[in-house]
């Protein structure tokens, strides 16, 4: 099957059109985020993470005030004596390069040689450093340990990540009531972020214990924790809900769709979803949409179903289920359950399938492609998959780039067709060759992780660090490998941890299953720690 290049003014209109509906959009909806998403995340040195790596990470508690005005060769000459508060305090300024040059082992040395001593604080931030691999083994048993003991002795940071614990059922069992029992005292010490998971309870119907007067069953709060912690919300570690079990929430709102779309962006991303209304009134010099479609067309599910959600809501554009419907089967694709939500709802409306047939009996490359993938999905049932193959087929021979990508997907999996990566790799070549960036994604990840006869270059890595800070999936996955496996990048299990966690947050049932699977690799014997299947 041969391809050639083409670009259609359907296409382009498309463009100016999406463009000119994502200003409109966001002006309708009066919604402009606040709180966390008005902060600008620190740059990492690795470029795809959310916020810094690793001293600057804001859940890293800083020591007492007296010890940080201690100059260095006192810090140094204290520490060698055994005082843990020195320890503890060259430990920080080794993490952060205050005084010395930054060095995570010798940070990691000195705040363990602390929190042997029993400083609360130092276990604490010796678990931050375990739990993501900075200047120590990677190990989320033993941070749990840690973690455990800090939120014994009242640090609210240290319950609030207790309690995330209790919901991932990674290091020890899930349990709603123990969860929210640590979040609880947590909120009640005044750290906004366990707040924010608890009213996140709330949203999902998560059902708590309750006393016999029907109320829930809140600790105390506790009087050893209500200085203000220094510790913020937007982290590189941060369990939220790692939960693929549960359906969404029913209610789905559009500011909902923004917020996860922005949650997922890079900077130039969120500073567009963060601006002035009076900004969007320009709209021939504007690039908020571009930059959207930019995301979505790298394969960023949440940017995906925001242009899904334009076309089915007909905000400053003629109104089109079948183009929704594709945008929505491409982020299910990825295991987005808020479009997978979206389309079901979608495909219930009469006139969806009346369009659907008009426009497929027309070779409408949308309207195939939407059948082909909601027959894939199970969605659909009318057709057979030989049949639903078929339809791709033909869409993709329309150089429909969304279909060629899914094409190059069925032979790379032998899904309703032979395996067979060569033809995989041909198919994603010629939409690469197209002006496709999800193809020159996976092409890159296919060649990363060592899943394709090209032998990988520093070119390979640079496509995937660069469509990870847009927030491909693909991407994200592709590297977490590389960094579990050191192919092309040191080897790190805490930076693999880290984005398997972040596309697990997403909805990636393979990134929870990697993710599991480093846990189960160090999961210790003990009865605490087992997960049942």
């Amino acid at each position: 099957m041969t391809y050639h290049p083409s670009i259609s003014s359907d296409r382009r209109k498309q463009s100016y059109e999406l463009r000119t509906a994502f200003i409109l959009l966001l002006m309708s909806l009066v919604f402009f985020l606040v709180g966390s998403a008005s902060a600008q995340p620190k740059k990492s040195k690795y470029g795809y993470f959310r916020s810094s790596a690793p001293g600057p990470s804001t859940l890293i508690i800083e020591s007492d005030p007296s010890a940080q005005i201690l100059e260095s060769f006192i810090v140094v000459q204290k520490a060698n004596s055994g005082d843990p508060v020195a320890e503890q305090e060259l430990g920080l300024r080794y993490l952060f390069g205050r005084g010395f040059s930054a060095d995570t082992i010798k940070a990691a040395y000195w705040i363990r040689k602390a929190a042997d001593q029993n400083l609360v604080n130092a276990k604490y931030n010796l678990a931050i450093l375990v739990n993501n691999g900075w200047g120590v083994e990677w190990n989320p048993f033993e941070a749990y340990r840690l973690f455990l003991v800090a939120a014994e002795g009242g640090m609210m940071e240290a319950q609030y990540l207790i309690g995330l614990l209790y919901i991932d059922n990674l290091v020890v069992p899930r349990d709603w009531n123990t969860a929210y029992s640590y979040l609880a005292k947590s909120s009640a010490a005044g750290f906004k972020p366990a707040r924010e998971v608890l009213d996140e309870f709330a949203k999902r119907g998560i059902r708590i214990e309750k006393d016999s007067a029907g109320n829930p069953v809140i600790p105390k709060p506790q009087p050893t924790s209500k200085k203000k912690s220094k510790a913020g919300s937007d982290t590189t570690w941060a369990p939220v809900f790692i939960d693929l079990q549960r359906d969404p929430p029913t209610a789905l709102d559009d500011s909902t769709l923004i917020r996860e779309a922005y949650r997922e962006a890079n900077l130039s991303l969120r500073f567009t979803l963060n601006r002035e209304p009076a900004e969007h009134r320009r709209v021939e010099e504007d690039t908020s949409l571009a930059r959207i479609v930019e995301a979505a067309e790298i394969g960023n599910p949440e940017a995906m179903t925001l242009i899904g959600r334009l076309y089915e809501k007909g905000i400053a554009v003629e109104q089109d289920q079948i183009l929704a419907a594709e945008y929505y089967v491409r982020a299910v694709r990825y295991d987005s359950p808020r479009a997978s939500q979206l389309l079901w709802k979608l495909m219930q409306d009469p006139g969806f399938r009346k369009q659907l047939d008009a426009r497929g009996r027309q070779d409408d490359p949308d309207a195939l492609f939407v059948w082909a993938g909601t027959t894939a999905l199970k969605f659909d049932q009318t057709l057979n998959d030989q049949k639903a193959f078929e339809l791709l087929e033909k869409a993709a021979t329309l150089r429909h780039l969304p279909a060629m990508n899914e094409l190059g997907l069925c032979a790379y999996q032998g899904r309703w067709t032979k395996q067979d990566r060569k033809v995989a790799m041909a198919i994603w070549q010629s939409a690469a060759s197209l002006g496709s960036r999800e193809a020159k994604v996976r092409i890159a990840a296919a060649i990363m992780t060592g899943e394709s006869e090209n032998r990988y270059t520093d070119a390979d890595l640079t496509v995937l660090m660069d469509a990870a800070q847009e927030g491909s999936i693909t991407a994200q996955l592709a590297l977490a490998f590389c960094h579990e496996q050191g192919r092309g990048v040191q080897k790190n299990k805490g930076d693999a941890a880290r984005l398997y966690r972040i596309c697990a947050q997403r909805g990636s049932q393979n990134a929870f299953n990697s993710l599991k699977r480093m846990y189960d690799d160090l999961r210790p014997a003990d009865r605490e720690y087992v997960i049942e299947e």
